[in-house]
C-alpha cells in the first residue's frame, strides 16, 4: 500500500509553490511595466 497521503501532500507542496512563482512573477512583470510606464511619462 503506497502513502497516499505523502503523494497528495507532495503534489499540493508542489502545486502551491508553483502558484507561488506564478503570482510573484506576474506581480513583479506588473510593477515593472507599471514603473516603465511612470518614467516613460516623466521624462
Amino acid at each position: 500500500m503506497p502513502n497516499t497521503k505523502a503523494a497528495v501532500k507532495q503534489s499540493v507542496k508542489q502545486s502551491v509553490k508553483q502558484s507561488v512563482k506564478q503570482s510573484v512573477k506576474q506581480s513583479v512583470k506588473q510593477s515593472v511595466k507599471q514603473s516603465v510606464k511612470q518614467s516613460v511619462k516623466q521624462s
